[in-house]
């Protein structure tokens, strides 16, 4: 963990679930969060520290995008970018998603949370090997890093594509194609999350006991 006691504080604070999660599995392993504090010492300093207001833009972690049917445009896989996703809505999944209100130029990460499974018709990335899999209900997969963008449907003049540009310039794998053929066909709440507060992301599940 690189992230400042300050920051791992506020997380604390906004993530306070999350934060006991791992102070639980400290304790059950004997092993502290991290060599120079433990978590129990991080909840402690959370409970005494101002209280951090989670719709305030400056301290917000998680930002829903919206909810439906994880896909993406064709050509993301044609020209192994895989850069956007689009979320099918409406009772058919006739229509898209809308993303006005996405941050766009903030840094941070995408994440899928679950809502509803179903097998996938995708026939995968023949060439990488990549064929869909049925995630949990519940399950949370961080699809990519970087800053938000959007894109625009020709056709509608709104944005229903969203994604993540890389911090390296990269041509290919803006978001990661195992996490989207993770989800692809299933219902999930899209969400970003502000990289400051990727600490406590629950894209990453705690640490298990041995």
């Amino acid at each position: 963990m690189l992230a400042s006691r300050a920051d791992l504080v506020r997380a604390a604070q906004l993530r306070p679930d999350l934060a006991a999660e791992y102070a639980a599995v400290e304790a059950e392993i004997g092993h502290r969060f991290r060599n120079d504090m433990s978590m129990s010492d991080i909840i402690a300093a959370a409970a005494t520290s101002s209280p951090v207001n989670p719709e305030s833009p400056e301290h917000a972690a998680v930002v829903e995008l919206g909810r439906g049917q994880l896909w993406w445009p064709r050509f993301e896989r044609q020209t192994d970018r895989y850069g956007t996703v689009l979320l099918c809505t409406g009772p058919d999944g006739e229509d898209y998603a809308s993303f006005e209100s996405a941050p766009v130029g903030t840094r941070g990460q995408l994440v899928a949370v679950v809502l509803e499974t179903r097998p996938s018709v995708h026939c995968g990335d023949l060439a990488r090997g990549l064929a869909p899999t049925t995630p949990a209900v519940g399950e949370e997969i961080t699809l990519g890093a970087g800053t938000v963008f959007t894109e625009t449907d020709p056709d509608t003049g709104r944005p229903t594509a969203i994604g993540m540009a890389p911090d390296d310039g990269r041509d290919e794998d803006w978001l990661d194609p195992r996490a989207l053929y993770r989800c692809h066909n299933q219902t999930v709440r899209l969400e970003f999350r502000a990289a400051r507060h990727a600490e406590f992301r629950r894209s990453e599940d705690p640490p298990h006991a041995a």
